[in-house]
């Protein structure tokens, strides 16, 4: 629906303002909107989003199970529509939660899952999120370099170069 959808943009637009509690309560209000009773089924690319950017919200918050199941959710419903966009974006999420539990192992299958979907879909924006993960891991500096000069490309391409984490 459309409000899930104009919750969704405000809990995204809150979380980057480091307004998380506002930003939890728009995912919230996303979630909600997108499962209300009495419409005609569920619209799963509304409802996976609005569970992305709740659960981001959760994760920031220091909520970091709520967060991971709502990025797990989330994935479910995009893999259930063929969304590789989605799936990447929300590999993206669970790969940093799992990242900041100290689940590297787990976070690392996220990440290369999900940049696998981005590059598959071309969502540079998605790209250039999973880099900005995948480059803390591997001790070889050539590796390093190379994935952080592509995040650098996906985030130009994106028009998101605030992005980019050195």
């Amino acid at each position: 629906s459309g409000v899930a959808a104009a919750h969704s943009a405000r809990a995204n637009a809150l979380t980057r303002l480091g307004r998380r509690t506002e930003a939890l309560a728009a995912g919230d209000a996303a979630v909600l909107a997108a499962t209300a009773r009495g419409r005609a089924g569920t619209d799963a690319a509304t409802l996976a989003l609005a569970l992305l950017r709740r659960g981001e919200a959760r994760w920031r918050i220091q909520q970091a199970e709520g967060g991971l199941q709502d990025g797990r959710r989330s994935l479910t419903l995009c893999e259930r529509v063929a969304d590789l966009s989605g799936q990447a974006r929300a590999l993206w999420a669970i790969g940093a939660i799992l990242a900041t539990q100290g689940r590297e192992r787990e976070a690392q299958e996220a990440v290369v899952r999900g940049l696998a979907c981005a590059r598959a879909c071309g969502d540079d924006l998605a790209l250039g999120q999973l880099l900005n993960l995948y480059v803390f891991w591997g001790a070889d500096p050539a590796v390093h370099l190379r994935a952080l000069r592509e995040a650098r490309s996906a985030f130009l391409r994106a028009g998101r170069l605030d992005r980019l984490v050195v």
